[in-house]
């Protein structure tokens, strides 16, 4: 476990340190994803230090926030972005009654904030991929850094809401099983974050 960790804070740190260097080239809607990596990094580092689980909780919020300004921003459609801010309202809402309102959940592993997520980032990822095919202009998928970004959300995000509530569940219950299942994740956040950084790299 301790060499996938590794390589994960390598890609984190490549990724944030590859924005920082092509800041002026990049996009400037990329920039959104400067503090993204900012406060991921944070929360980890802060995490592992400590052995506690509610920064994560918090990032789940920060993160999803910047995740829907940025496909926000992507969308043509007025409808889609409408859906973008319907779907951040019902995060807060579930967000304020499963974590606050339930306080007892906000410093344990419970999943459920990024399962919420993973739903709405998954159905934004495939509307704007609906859009860039609808669109007249011809798009470069493989130069275009908006494609790798929405395809590392809908790969990761997909996947993870069905591996985390089972993680969630495996934690509680079948403690062996979940040692050997939360390799997945680390698996998903390796593809996650290399795509990120092809994104991020693109001309």
């Amino acid at each position: 476990m301790s060499y996938l960790k590794f390589i994960y804070y390598a890609l984190l740190l490549s990724g944030f340190l590859i924005i920082l260097i092509r800041w002026r080239k990049l996009d400037s809607i990329l920039h959104i994803f400067g503090p993204v990596y900012f406060f991921t990094l944070i929360t980890e580092i802060y995490c592992d230090f400590f052995k506690v689980y509610f920064p994560y909780h918090i990032n789940q919020t920060i993160g999803y926030f910047f995740l829907c300004l940025y496909y926000y921003h992507l969308f043509y459609k007025k409808r889609n972005r409408k859906i973008v801010l319907a779907g951040f309202g019902i995060y807060l809402i579930y967000f304020y009654y499963y974590f606050i309102y339930h306080s007892e959940n906000f410093n344990i592993f419970n999943p459920a904030d990024f399962v919420v997520e993973g739903i709405f980032v998954s159905i934004f990822s495939v509307l704007i991929l609906i859009e860039f095919y609808e669109r007249t202009d011809i798009i470069i998928f493989k130069n275009n850094p908006h494609f790798w970004l929405v395809v590392a959300n809908l790969f990761f995000f997909s996947g993870c809401l069905i591996l985390m509530g089972c993680l969630h569940y495996l934690d509680r219950y079948q403690k062996d099983l979940y040692h050997q299942v939360v390799y997945i994740s680390y698996v998903l956040n390796l593809l996650f974050y290399s795509l990120y950084i092809k994104a991020f790299t693109c001309k």
